[in-house]
Protein backbone atom coordinates (compact mmCIF):
# COMPACT_ATOMS: atom_id res chain seq x y z
CA UNK A 1 0.00 0.00 0.00
CA UNK A 2 0.87 3.61 -1.02
CA UNK A 3 0.60 6.94 0.35
CA UNK A 4 1.38 8.43 -2.39
CA UNK A 5 2.64 7.50 -5.96
CA UNK A 6 6.18 7.77 -5.18
CA UNK A 7 6.52 6.27 -1.24
CA UNK A 8 6.15 2.94 -0.92
CA UNK A 9 4.71 2.31 3.19
CA UNK A 10 6.18 -1.02 3.51
CA UNK A 11 10.00 -0.13 4.04
CA UNK A 12 10.56 -1.91 0.83
CA UNK A 13 14.33 -1.58 -0.41
CA UNK A 14 14.53 -0.82 -4.11
CA UNK A 15 17.80 -2.93 -6.03
CA UNK A 16 19.09 -1.76 -9.31
CA UNK A 17 19.32 -4.93 -10.85
CA UNK A 18 21.48 -3.67 -13.75
CA UNK A 19 24.41 -4.33 -11.96
CA UNK A 20 23.49 -7.51 -10.35
CA UNK A 21 22.37 -8.89 -13.60
CA UNK A 22 26.08 -8.17 -15.03
CA UNK A 23 27.69 -10.25 -11.89
CA UNK A 24 25.25 -13.32 -12.33
CA UNK A 25 25.66 -13.29 -16.23
CA UNK A 26 29.23 -13.35 -15.56
CA UNK A 27 28.56 -16.19 -13.13
CA UNK A 28 27.02 -18.10 -15.08
CA UNK A 29 28.95 -17.91 -17.79
CA UNK A 30 32.06 -19.42 -16.21
CA UNK A 31 29.92 -22.00 -14.99
CA UNK A 32 28.68 -23.02 -17.92
CA UNK A 33 32.03 -23.26 -19.61
CA UNK A 34 32.75 -25.30 -16.40
CA UNK A 35 29.69 -27.79 -16.72
CA UNK A 36 31.03 -27.82 -20.70
CA UNK A 37 34.60 -29.13 -19.32
CA UNK A 38 36.60 -26.11 -20.70
CA UNK A 39 38.05 -26.24 -17.23
CA UNK A 40 37.87 -22.27 -17.55
CA UNK A 41 40.53 -20.20 -14.85
CA UNK A 42 40.49 -19.54 -11.64
CA UNK A 43 41.68 -16.04 -12.10
CA UNK A 44 38.30 -15.62 -14.01
CA UNK A 45 36.03 -17.28 -11.24
CA UNK A 46 38.14 -14.67 -8.76
CA UNK A 47 37.24 -11.92 -10.78
CA UNK A 48 33.20 -12.97 -10.94
CA UNK A 49 33.73 -13.44 -7.35
CA UNK A 50 35.00 -10.05 -7.18
CA UNK A 51 32.10 -8.58 -8.97
CA UNK A 52 29.72 -10.02 -6.76
CA UNK A 53 31.22 -8.89 -3.61
CA UNK A 54 31.36 -5.62 -4.85
CA UNK A 55 27.57 -5.18 -5.15
CA UNK A 56 25.28 -3.72 -2.21
CA UNK A 57 23.86 -5.84 0.15
CA UNK A 58 21.24 -7.69 -1.13
CA UNK A 59 17.86 -8.85 0.95
CA UNK A 60 16.07 -12.30 0.38
CA UNK A 61 16.62 -15.19 -1.24
CA UNK A 62 19.45 -13.59 -4.40
CA UNK A 63 21.04 -12.26 -1.13
CA UNK A 64 21.86 -15.50 0.20
CA UNK A 65 22.53 -16.84 -3.02
CA UNK A 66 25.25 -14.29 -3.89
CA UNK A 67 26.58 -14.97 -0.45
CA UNK A 68 26.76 -18.23 -0.91
CA UNK A 69 28.38 -18.51 -3.63
CA UNK A 70 31.21 -15.66 -3.18
CA UNK A 71 31.35 -16.99 0.74
CA UNK A 72 33.27 -20.44 -1.02
CA UNK A 73 31.25 -21.99 2.40
CA UNK A 74 32.88 -25.95 2.08
CA UNK A 75 30.28 -27.04 4.50
CA UNK A 76 27.55 -26.14 2.01
CA UNK A 77 26.54 -29.66 -0.06
CA UNK A 78 27.60 -29.52 -4.00
CA UNK A 79 23.83 -29.46 -4.59
CA UNK A 80 22.84 -26.18 -2.79
CA UNK A 81 25.73 -23.94 -4.31
CA UNK A 82 24.39 -25.48 -8.11
CA UNK A 83 20.73 -24.84 -6.92
CA UNK A 84 21.54 -21.01 -5.82
CA UNK A 85 23.89 -20.73 -9.71
CA UNK A 86 20.40 -21.76 -11.14
CA UNK A 87 18.34 -19.49 -9.21
CA UNK A 88 21.17 -16.81 -10.46
CA UNK A 89 21.03 -17.94 -13.78
CA UNK A 90 17.10 -16.85 -13.81
CA UNK A 91 18.06 -13.30 -12.41
CA UNK A 92 21.18 -13.30 -15.41
CA UNK A 93 18.42 -14.11 -17.96
CA UNK A 94 15.59 -12.18 -16.55
CA UNK A 95 17.17 -8.59 -17.89
CA UNK A 96 18.69 -9.44 -21.10
CA UNK A 97 21.17 -6.63 -22.86
CA UNK A 98 19.48 -4.33 -25.07
CA UNK A 99 18.70 -4.67 -28.34
CA UNK A 100 19.87 -2.24 -30.98
CA UNK A 101 17.18 -0.40 -32.57
CA UNK A 102 17.23 -0.70 -36.62
CA UNK A 103 18.64 1.91 -38.54
CA UNK A 104 16.65 4.82 -38.92
CA UNK A 105 17.76 5.02 -42.67
CA UNK A 106 15.96 1.94 -43.85
CA UNK A 107 13.38 1.86 -46.05
CA UNK A 108 9.83 1.36 -44.96
CA UNK A 109 8.56 -1.57 -45.51
CA UNK A 110 4.76 -1.67 -47.39
CA UNK A 111 3.45 -0.92 -50.50
CA UNK A 112 3.96 2.12 -52.29
CA UNK A 113 3.43 3.59 -55.49
CA UNK A 114 6.12 4.99 -57.86
CA UNK A 115 5.15 7.96 -59.56
CA UNK A 116 5.94 8.26 -63.16
CA UNK A 117 8.67 10.50 -63.51
CA UNK A 118 7.20 11.75 -67.27
CA UNK A 119 4.07 12.21 -65.47
CA UNK A 120 3.44 16.07 -64.97
CA UNK A 121 2.13 17.52 -61.59
CA UNK A 122 -1.14 19.01 -61.63
CA UNK A 123 -1.45 22.10 -60.07
CA UNK A 124 -4.39 22.19 -57.60
CA UNK A 125 -7.23 19.70 -56.65
CA UNK A 126 -8.99 17.38 -59.51
CA UNK A 127 -12.82 17.78 -59.84
CA UNK A 128 -15.02 15.58 -58.50
CA UNK A 129 -17.31 14.26 -61.63
CA UNK A 130 -20.18 16.53 -62.06
CA UNK A 131 -18.61 19.46 -60.37
CA UNK A 132 -16.39 20.36 -62.89
CA UNK A 133 -15.89 24.07 -63.49
CA UNK A 134 -18.29 24.56 -66.96
CA UNK A 135 -19.50 28.09 -65.27
CA UNK A 136 -18.87 30.73 -68.02
CA UNK A 137 -16.63 32.91 -67.27
CA UNK A 138 -17.42 36.78 -66.09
Amino acid sequence: MRTNDSQPTSGATVIDLVPVTGACRDLVAWYDHQLAGDQPAAADLQGVVARLQDLPAMPGRIGRDINLVISGDTTRSPGEVVSAVDRLRNIANHNPPPVRPEPAALPRRGRRRRRDKNRSRKSGQIPLPGFEDDRPED
